[in-house]
């Protein structure tokens, strides 16, 4: 299961000082969680991402993230016998990576828009 999770799109705030304060400190982050056949968390993996925050939270509708901003929309495909790939980008780099069944990453292939090095 992966999904873009933010410590601040979705949420609402009693003032614009409150929303500005939460929005400058804000992020968002790829989050997967790897479920084993008898329904337990058997890991989870984050990457935080590099995306324009107040851009995102303009465009959220009913507390929905949506596409949170990214250049490239989050695609996650199964890989048979092999594990997950992921496909997105943000606004820096452009990724694929590829995770095992048990969620540890099996190689890495970032496409540079700048050059930045970045990990699993």
């Amino acid at each position: 299961m992966a999904y873009l999770k933010s410590n601040v799109l979705g949420y609402d705030w009693a003032n614009r000082n409150e929303r500005n304060d939460s929005l400058a400190k804000g992020y968002l982050s790829l989050f997967a969680q790897f479920i084993s056949l008898d329904g337990k968390i058997a890991h989870t993996f984050e990457k935080k991402l590099t995306t324009d925050i107040r851009v995102a939270w303009s465009i959220i509708r009913d507390g929905q993230i949506g596409n949170g901003g990214l250049k490239h929309r989050l695609q996650l495909k199964n890989q048979d016998q092999k594990g997950f790939t992921f496909f997105f980008g943000d606004d820096e780099h452009t990724y694929l990576l590829v995770l095992t069944h048990r969620g540890n990453c099996f190689g890495k292939n970032t496409f540079w828009n700048k050059a930045t090095a970045t990990s699993c």
